[in-house]
């Protein structure tokens, strides 16, 4: 078996007593990808057969079961990457499969923890299917299996809105049997699972879907929703179609069109500009030095009060005097002269903007970028400038309607883009396609301006 980079295997195997413990491991956070695919599917098989295995526990290494399909591993591929070779197998077990679930159990991982027959959580698990975030859907049977273990409804806003539920919700739901709080979640999952042996098999396909008797205005009130919070984006309403279809005409005929729906995702433009959007926001925000310690905090701004309570949360004393002075604004404002500016951009985009002086310690940048984290899906640094003030600044200069985005603005933004970045002012041009959605709202489909302008001059 392919070993992960630090030289591990990425499926740890052990038996403790009459239980087989099948360990994801593929940090950080035990993404999926064809080795682990494989090595469940002939796993399956083996235990199978294999007199002395009562039950079978999935569990993760680390701090997560598995955030799902590993993206870097498997984007570049011409097809797209499917699961169900080890779900199927999973499905030809007759013990007990359990899965045991701390921490996040995302798109890929949530679909091999719906195929087990029974699941628990820790207090920190949270789960979802997030892939219309990349412009696909659930390909892993997850639109089939989610709504036959919770109500349709809530299973619509999870795979068509990328809902995410934490474990209190998931217990209330019925997406999880039992929560523990031990401190060693392994040991208590270990201890769960063995007392699971002999329970009957309760597969998820077999289950009908769990839906009032007025199911169509769900579907009708899903994709409203979609509309409404993913304006132009193709996969929500792609992801209402694969749970209509096994609504309608079963288990097998749903996971079909599922398959369909996202060969057709995969290969459209917009999974391609969003694919671009999820990579460029897990590159922005970096900071070469490491945090400095803040121990306080001197803020002032419109949205100071935002700051102050997630400061205090991680301890940091708020005072006028504090050691660092923090400026926080909303994003129609523009940041003080020279001061250390936080402009936060909010939903549906949820985007941190940083505007620092030229002159900023990277430590105290670094701090501050770990301490937003919790504000925003993305933070991006300017250095010198305010980024957003400059990219609305390009767009006014072209005469174009505020939200309009013909051919010439695209090529302004670029050209600004490529100017900022030469400049130092912007880390990458990635970073200008984030804050160009957020600040001035370019459509999410489109993958940003710098982005479209290269689609228009051949460059990608």
């Amino acid at each position: 078996m392919t070993s992960t980079p630090d030289g591990e295997a990425p499926l740890r195997f052990a038996v403790d007593g009459n239980l087989a413990i099948i360990e994801l491991n593929n940090p950080p956070v035990n993404a999926l990808y064809d080795t682990m695919r494989d090595g469940i599917a002939s796993l399956m098989a083996q235990l199978e057969h294999d007199p002395a295995i009562a039950a079978i526990l999935f569990v993760g290494a680390g701090r997560a079961f598995s955030a799902g399909v590993d993206l870097k591993r498997t984007s570049s591929r011409p097809e797209p990457f499917f699961l169900h070779a080890a779900l199927d197998a999973i499905d030809q077990v007759t013990k007990p499969l359990l899965a045991a679930i701390h921490g996040p159990a995302l798109g890929g991982g949530l679909e091999l923890a719906l195929t087990c027959h029974y699941r628990l959580a820790g207090p920190d698990a949270c789960f979802g299917l997030p892939e219309v975030e990349v412009g696909i859907i659930p390909g892993a049977c997850g639109t089939q299996r989610l709504p036959r273990i919770i109500p349709l409804a809530r299973a619509l806003d999870v795979a068509a809105s990328g809902d995410i539920l934490g474990t209190a919700e998931a217990a209330q739901l019925g997406l999880v049997d039992e929560v523990t709080n031990a401190t060693d979640f392994r040991a208590a999952a270990i201890a769960w699972a063995k007392s699971q042996t002999g329970k009957p098999i309760r597969r998820t396909r077999n289950h009908a879907i769990i839906a009032s008797a007025d199911a169509q205005a769900l579907f009708t009130a899903a994709a409203q929703r979609a509309a409404n919070e993913r304006p132009g984006e193709s996969a929500p309403l792609k992801a209402i179609a694969a749970v209509l279809a096994g609504y309608e005409h079963g288990f097998d005929a749903g996971v079909e069109a599922e398959r369909q729906l996202v060969t057709e995702c995969k290969h459209s433009a917009q999974a391609k500009a969003m694919r671009h959007l999820f990579f460029a926001e897990r590159a922005a925000g970096k900071v070469a030095e490491l945090p400095q310690r803040i121990t306080s905090l001197a803020l002032s701004g419109s949205r100071a009060e935002t700051l102050a309570k997630i400061a205090r949360e991680a301890g940091i004393e708020i005072r006028p005097d504090g050691a660092v002075a923090l400026h926080a604004i909303g994003p129609e404002e523009t940041s003080a002269p020279n001061a250390l500016t936080v402009i936060l951009h909010g939903n549906p985009n949820g985007l941190v903007e940083i505007a620092t002086p030229t002159e900023q310690d990277s430590g105290i940048l670094a701090a501050v970028v770990r301490l937003v984290r919790p504000l925003g899906r993305a933070t991006v640094i300017g250095r010198g400038c305010q980024l957003s003030q400059q990219l609305r600044a390009a767009t006014a200069n072209t005469g174009s309607t505020p939200r309009q985005f013909p051919p010439p603005v695209i090529a302004a933004l670029a050209d600004t883009a490529a100017q900022l970045v030469a400049s130092g002012a912007a880390t990458s041009t990635g970073d200008i396609d984030l804050l160009c959605i957020a600040a001035l709202g370019f459509p999410r489909p489109l993958g940003g301006p710098v982005y479209q302008y290269g689609l228009i001059s051949g460059v990608k």
